[in-house]
């Protein structure tokens, strides 16, 4: 088995990168090799594990580093890496890696490729234990999940618009879906995954206005609901819009509602020709 101390030039500069990353515990290293056979590892890295000793670390994991990563995430791992190794590379990847006793725990590994004292190419990979924070990642995202649930059943059509030219889809509700006819897939392909390809021709205008002035209010002021066309599968349907500015985090974005009054237009437009038709006699 090859050396797990490093000299102390190499092991100083080492640590001096880390420290500057802002990490400098849980140290493993392996060359650039198939399957990464080791080449350092610190005792914060065995404790990590749950081993109590650095020589009983490297003996479970049959002297390669590929066995500290967990065998569905190796794949992406060796990606995140890049296929050509070259001294000074630097990256950064998340995976699992097991623990003595059989369980798993989520990893983000800050690596560097360094030249070692016998002209090898190693990887020294600096690993912080990021259970706790994958683990509330993921509750945020149920939680999302939840919200959205909740957003597929407000009446209308529920849509998130980028500000960018043509306002691309960020989220669209099965039921803004159910209301025009179209999936997910046909937005994609037949507008370009864009709300105002969806829009008559004629109606573009009014949106463009009507976009303008929430953002003249950046979102706090009145705006009167618009009326427009927006095409569906069987044709135009007569739509009232009310949308938003949201800020969220580092985003911003339009949110909006539609409801379809498309009978209400239909049925006022019979009343005025009738209208128009008794006033004539």
């Amino acid at each position: 088995m090859k050396q797990l101390i490093t000299p102390d030039k190499v092991q100083k500069e080492m640590l001096t990168d880390f420290i500057i990353m802002g990490e400098t515990r849980g140290l493993i290293g392996g060359y650039c090799e198939n399957e990464f056979p080791v080449y350092y590892a610190n005792e914060e890295m065995a404790r990590m594990l749950g081993y109590d000793a650095v020589e009983e670390m490297v003996e479970a994991i049959d002297g390669k580093v590929i066995n500290t990563i967990h065998p569905d995430d190796r794949e992406q791992v060796i990606k995140d890496i890049g296929g050509e190794y070259y001294e000074g590379l630097t990256y950064e990847t998340t995976y699992r890696m097991p623990r003595k006793d059989g369980s798993w725990f989520w990893t983000v590994d800050k690596g560097k490729v360094i030249r070692t004292e016998d002209g090898k190419l190693a990887i020294i990979s600096a690993c912080q234990d990021m259970t706790s924070f994958v683990e509330r990642h993921k509750k945020l995202e149920e939680q999302n999940m939840l919200s959205q649930a909740t957003i597929d059943n407000i009446p209308g059509g529920y849509h998130r618009c980028s500000l960018e030219e043509g306002h691309p889809f960020l989220y669209i509700s099965d039921r803004f879906l159910a209301i025009l006819g179209w999936t997910r897939e046909e937005i994609k392909t037949i507008f370009d995954n864009k709300f105002d390809n969806v829009l008559h021709p004629d109606d573009r205008n009014l949106s463009a206005k009507y976009t303008a002035r929430i953002l003249d209010t950046c979102g706090h002021g009145f705006t009167q609901d618009q009326i427009y066309r927006v095409l569906g599968k069987n044709g135009y349907h007569w739509v009232t819009d009310a949308t938003t500015l949201v800020k969220s985090g580092n985003q911003t974005f339009f949110q909006g509602n539609i409801t379809d009054i498309t009978d209400f237009v239909k049925d006022k437009e019979k009343k005025r020709k009738n209208w128009k038709t008794a006033t004539r006699f």
